[in-house]
């Protein structure tokens, strides 16, 4: 018989299927892949943190949604047959383990976070998580993705704040300005950093002024696109640009002036916040002790901001500009 505490927990691993009652006791307590007589000369287990940030800001200065999807990828290189234990600053698993979080704040690990959705991969014994917010499983050998999940709105930590001004002087010449600025921590170095300008079909030609990176007039994108190679935090930088647009016989339909569009890739950041507390590894034949890594990495996604409904005025991606403490070991 299933329990409507196994039910409940293995709803974290998507759509029940009431008919496979085995199924569904499995993925609650747990099921392991791995075939026997692993052995590896040294015991590794990576752990990669890897989040795509997603945010829209209005015309008017209003963050519209702002969204963190991420997913916790692992390497395991082990022998036999071991049971891991993972653990973040999750806030709930927090409250209920009182010596791990003093643990944590020693360590200087304050911020917890509550996460919107989590699903975890069927070797997670999904009962136990249920009970404690413990995540307990025995990994398959190789790659694997341990858990999904998604974090939403005011708590997402926004790495960039872009203010555009456009100032129009005919209908034939505009300007543009567009600040850029990290939110994260000096110690932090963005990279590939891109920003996509939009300017109107018939632009003709654009006069760009900036100090970092470089930009230029990509006809076939009807934008500018500027290109930062590396942004280190807690700086900005502005381009302007003088825009020279063809003139028209016949008025068409006004510009819809597309959003500016930003691509990041940040290592040892989480818009999320979620910094990795522990990952304890046990194999009760072996008693070997497994070399831990961890890496966090966040990418932007659909991170747009809306020129300002009225020219001549700015708008910025607001959003929390706390900085998240830089990586630390994990803790086993």
């Amino acid at each position: 018989m299933i329990t409507p505490d196994v039910l409940k927990t293995y709803i974290l691993q998507g759509k029940p299927e009431l008919e496979k009652k085995r199924d569904v006791t499995v993925h609650a307590t747990g099921a392991s892949t791995r075939p026997e007589g692993i052995l590896y000369p040294r015991n590794q287990l990576f752990i990669d943190v890897i989040e795509q940030v997603s945010l829209l800001v209005s015309g008017k200065n209003t963050v519209l949604s702002a969204e963190v999807n991420g997913q916790v990828q692992l390497k395991v290189m082990l022998s036999g047959d071991p049971e891991c234990i993972f653990g973040f600053n999750d806030k709930l698993f927090l409250d209920n383990h009182r010596q791990v979080a003093a643990d944590a704040a020693r360590k200087g690990k304050r911020d917890t976070l509550e996460l919107d959705d989590v699903r975890f991969h069927q070797c997670v014994k999904l009962g136990r998580f249920g009970a404690d917010r413990t995540i307990a499983f025995v990994p398959p050998d190789g790659e694997f993705t341990l858990m999904r999940y998604r974090l939403t709105d005011k708590v997402v930590r926004t790495p960039f704040r872009v203010v555009p001004v456009v100032i129009e002087h005919t209908r034939t010449r505009f300007d543009v300005r567009v600040g850029i600025g990290a939110t994260f921590p000096e110690s932090i170095l963005a990279t590939q950093v891109v920003v996509k300008i939009p300017v109107p079909p018939n632009a003709a030609r654009a006069k760009i002024n900036c100090i970092a990176g470089s930009a230029r007039y990509e006809p076939e994108q009807h934008a500018i696109m500027w290109r930062i190679r590396n942004f280190a935090g807690r700086t900005s930088f502005t381009l302007t640009a003088q825009v020279q647009l063809l003139a028209t016989v016949v008025e068409g339909k006004p510009w819809s002036k597309p959003p500016i569009a930003l691509q990041f890739i940040i290592p040892m950041y989480t818009g999320s916040g979620l910094e990795v507390l522990f990952m304890n590894v046990t194999e009760s034949k072996m008693h070997y002790v497994a070399e831990r890594f961890v890496r966090y990495i966040t990418r932007g996604g659909n991170y747009q901001i809306r020129y300002p409904d009225t020219p001549g005025a700015g708008v910025g991606a607001q959003g929390p500009a706390r900085a998240p403490p830089p990586s630390q070991p994990v803790d086993g």
